[in-house]
This record gives structure tokens, C-alpha cells and sequence, in this order.
């Protein structure tokens, strides 16, 4: 018996050797074709180099791999796991992409691609390719939604009928708790330029649970550069509990490797965190980082910035210069002016490990305000420096989760970080060109945000140039934007929002982290 009994577990034994031998070359027969193991193993370990260690871990189907063709060009197409949307209209799927030069990976991003009324699946391989050509696909309605690999958002693109229209789109998740009350507040939404009409679309009726999780389509549509409405489509609801009202199930909504569709890093509406890690652009998050800073030689930096600010009344700044593209640990900063009381200009932008990486600069405002538009724009703009471009792997995604602008007074100091990239990449544009008017020296946004600094200033009783600066700032950029503030004597920087009170006027409060 016992002889009989090993015999069995030898040809067991054997069977699975077989079985599995085999498995490595056609677990990626898909779609008609059989994609090399050593090409899939390529880009996995793309992934697992480039992959943040707080990143959302969406999973990638590997045995579901495919290549397609696209302008000559081969991509390895990788499935993601999919959720059951509640609104009807709307079809979605999620794919990481993965750029191929000789069988070997040299990029990779995650697409996802929403359909209004059209079926992307049917349609899948063709939206990708002709993405990826920068061709429109004939009769698509929808968005389309790219992301880095850590699936945080870079691009986004809307289509009606097959063309790009202007309108500007991104998922996002939200709490119910959150979604309620922005609801409430609707008539009150605060937005880049002004107060402006929101619409919401295919919205449950009554309060949604506080613990569901919500994912909606932000659709914000600009006339001239100018934001004009706002309209919030509700796609679909994942919550605790099964029983609820949610077209997704507990178990998908608690799978760590099955986040919302959203990804990290940017969204209006209170957040736009997909799941699982936390998103590093959330403010209670990312205060931490700028908090760190001052382990570091920041607030030495600041302290001389500040000296020389106030005893000259003239600006006085430095570049932020980290030793690498993975840490915050600052450089010795070379402190500069130009003699001016209103301009500060920065020292040549480094992108190097001898010289340091340029993140961003901290400078002294003799007038006490905050950051100004000029200020926050420097920033943006740096994006696009050809020596990121050339720089190490990771190092446009370094800057875009780093760079900062920082502003030294004799009350406070101040920290703004980029949260929206796509929507404030569109607004630098539409900024520089903006006509100068001669007289005062200032193009229409600027001149907007100093009237509605001093409109804040006068009609706030007990307020600072300062608070003024910031109202102005929050009505100007709305969510694209994250600012910190210490004040001087304190030991941390705590995160600020802006709000409208119950009339409809702009107020400033503290950003509540749990």
C-alpha cells in the first residue's frame, strides 16, 4: 500500500512537471499571438524598478499580455482588473502600456479609457493605438485618462464624436461624507477663476453612505482660457457593506490591487485618491514631506532669507537644490538678489547629481504676502526644462511630486506644491499669453488676483496682507494647488484651504487632517 501510495505521488509529481514546463511558453497566447516570455519579463521588471513604494498598486494581468502596433512601433498591452460601473451610459477599461525598442521595455504608463455611450472594449486596441499616434478614433465619445506608472495622472484628453474638444476631465474619488456635503455646497463651489454653475448628472437620490466611496467624472469647460461650469457625472459607488446601494461588492472595494479608476495626484471635489496607498498629494499626506524639509538646511535657509529680507526691504532668495531625485535633503543654498523690493530672480536651474536638482526656490517677500501667480508659475513652467527631459529615469515624475515655491515674511512662512498638473499646465499657458498692460505692469490674471486680495483685504476686518494674498491665491487656482503655512515661532507647517462662507464670500481655514 505504501509502495502504490509513492508511485501515485510520483506520477503526480511528473504530471505538474510537465504541466508547468509547458505554461512559461504559452501562458501568453492571446488575442492569436504568443508574446515572449523574456518580453513580458522586461516589463516586469520595469514595473518593479519604477514602481514607488507609496504608489496605488493597481495589479497588471501579465499572463494577459499582447503587443500592438502602433506607427510602426510595437506596445506590450498589459489588462488591469475592471469594476462594475452603476451608470449604464458608461463603458471603461484600464490598461498599463508599455513602449518596446528590440523586445525590451523603455516606458510604461497606465491608460484608462472612458466611454460615453460607446463601447471601449470592442474598440480597445484601436483607442490605444491611435493614442499613442496622436489620432482621434472615429465615432469615440468619452475621455481618456493617462498616468505614470504609479498611476499618478499626467494627460488627460476629452472627445465628442471622434474630436477633441476643450473641456477639461478627471475621475475622481471622494468619501460620501465629503461628496455630501460638496453637494450642499454646489451653489458655493470656489473654482480657478470665479464662482460657477455646477451641474451634477445621474446622481443617486438622497445622502450617500459616509464610508462609500465615489467616482465621478469632473468635467470643467473653459471659454477664452476662462473656466465657465462645471459639471460632476456620477459613474459609480463602492461601499462596506454589500447591501447598500453600490454597483460594486465589498471584496472590490477593499482589494488593494482593484483601486477606483482615478489613480492618485490631482481632481477636484475634495480628493482624488484611488485606494490602497496613500495618495502623496493629499494634504495631510504631503504635509509630512514638507515638514521633513526641516530636518534639513530649509529652515536655515529661510531664517538668512528672512534677516536680509527685512533689514534691506529688498527680496532675497535661494534655489531649492536636492542631493537626489528620490529624497528631500537640500543642498547649501547660495542666497541672491537683485536689489529689487518686488523681484527676485533664481540662480541657474541645476538637474544633476554634482550640482543638485532644482525643485523649486524659497524666497522673501518684504511686503508680506504670499505666494503671487508669478511665483507659482515659475514652478510650472520648470516641467518642461530640457535638462529634465535628459535627466536620470523618474525624473519628470520626481519633479512634478517635489517641486515647490516658498515665500518667507515676517509672519509666516509659506509652501505651495503643485496637486493638479494637467489643469495648471493648461492655465500657464493661457497666463503667458496674456497680454501686459503698460501702466500697471500686469497681465488680466494678475490684476485679478491683486483686486481680489484687496477687495478681501478691506472687507475682512482684523486681516493681514498676508491672509489676503492667500484668499486671492485659492480664488485664482481653487484645487490645483496645495499650500502649507507656518507661522513664525511654530514648530510645523499645517495645510490651508480655501472656502466660501454661507453669503458666498471667500474665507481661508485650516485644511482638517484626521
Amino acid at each position: 500500500m505504501k509502495k502504490r501510495h509513492l508511485t501515485y505521488l510520483s506520477i503526480l509529481f511528473l504530471f505538474f512537471l510537465i504541466l508547468y514546463s509547458c505554461r512559461r511558453d504559452v501562458k501568453n497566447f492571446v488575442n492569436g499571438q504568443s508574446v515572449p516570455s523574456s518580453t513580458v519579463e522586461s516589463a516586469q521588471i520595469w514595473h518593479d524598478t519604477h514602481i514607488s513604494t507609496t504608489a496605488i498598486r493597481l495589479k497588471a494581468k501579465w499572463n494577459q499580455a499582447y503587443t500592438l502596433t502602433a506607427n510602426g512601433g510595437q506596445l506590450l498591452v498589459v489588462p488591469a482588473p475592471e469594476r462594475t460601473l452603476a451608470n449604464i451610459n458608461f463603458n471603461i477599461r484600464r490598461v498599463f502600456v508599455f513602449t518596446l525598442s528590440g523586445g525590451q521595455v523603455t516606458n510604461g504608463e497606465i491608460i484608462e479609457f472612458l466611454g460615453n455611450k460607446y463601447n471601449v472594449t470592442d474598440n480597445l486596441d484601436a483607442l490605444i493605438a491611435n493614442y499613442f499616434t496622436k489620432q482621434s478614433t472615429s465615432g469615440f465619445s468619452g475621455s481618456i485618462f493617462e498616468y505614470d506608472i504609479n498611476y499618478m495622472r499626467i494627460s488627460n484628453a476629452k472627445f465628442e464624436n471622434g474630436k477633441r474638444v476643450s473641456t477639461q476631465t478627471a475621475l475622481v474619488n471622494v468619501k460620501g461624507v465629503q461628496m455630501n456635503a460638496q453637494i450642499a455646497l454646489s451653489k458655493l463651489k470656489l473654482k480657478v477663476n470665479d464662482i460657477v454653475p455646477v451641474t451634477y448628472v445621474g446622481w443617486p437620490d438622497g445622502d450617500i453612505g459616509a464610508d462609500c466611496t465615489v467616482t465621478y467624472e469632473e468635467a470643467d469647460g473653459y471659454t477664452n482660457g476662462r473656466l465657465t461650469d462645471i459639471t460632476y457625472t456620477f459613474i459609480s459607488m463602492s461601499c462596506p457593506s454589500a447591501s447598500s446601494s453600490s454597483s460594486s461588492s465589498a471584496a472590490s472595494n477593499e482589494d488593494p490591487n482593484n483601486p477606483p479608476y482615478g489613480g492618485g495626484g490631482g481632481g477636484g471635489g475634495g480628493g482624488g485618491g484611488g485606494g490602497g496607498a496613500p495618495d502623496p498629494k493629499d494634504p495631510c499626506t504631503e504635509k509630512g514631506a514638507i515638514n521633513g524639509l526641516s530636518t534639513t538646511n530649509f529652515p536655515t535657509t529661510n531664517a538668512s532669507i528672512l534677516s536680509s529680507t527685512s533689514s534691506s526691504g529688498n527680496e532675497y532668495g535661494a534655489n531649492l537644490q536636492y542631493n537626489s531625485l528620490t529624497g528631500n535633503t537640500l543642498k547649501t543654498a547660495s542666497i541672491t538678489t537683485q536689489n529689487s523690493n518686488s523681484t527676485w530672480t533664481p540662480s541657474a536651474f541645476t538637474w544633476d547629481a554634482t550640482n543638485g536638482y532644482t525643485m523649486g526656490y524659497t524666497h522673501g517677500h518684504p511686503a508680506g504676502g504670499a505666494e503671487s501667480p508669478d511665483d507659482v508659475f515659475a514652478i510650472v513652467r520648470n516641467v518642461n526644462n530640457p535638462l529634465i527631459a535628459a535627466g536620470p529615469p523618474g525624473s519628470v515624475d520626481a519633479y512634478k511630486q517635489n517641486a515647490s515655491v516658498t515665500v518667507v515674511t515676517s509672519t509666516a512662512t509659506y509652501v505651495v506644491t503643485i496637486k493638479d498638473w494637467p489643469t495648471i499646465q493648461n492655465m500657464q499657458t493661457t497666463f503667458d499669453a496674456l497680454p501686459i498692460n503698460p501702466t500697471t505692469h500686469l497681465n488680466s490674471f494678475d490684476q485679478d488676483y491683486a483686486d481680489k486680495g484687496s477687495t478681501y483685504l478691506s472687507s475682512t476686518a482684523g486681516s493681514t496682507v498676508g491672509d489676503a494674498t492667500l484668499s486671492a491665491l485659492f480664488q485664482k487656482f481653487g484645487n490645483t494647488i496645495n499650500v502649507y503655512k507656518k507661522a513664525n515661532g511654530a514648530a510645523t507647517f499645517s495645510p490651508i484651504q480655501g472656502a466660501v462662507d454661507a453669503n458666498g464670500k471667500a474665507i481661508i481655514l485650516p485644511y482638517n487632517c484626521p
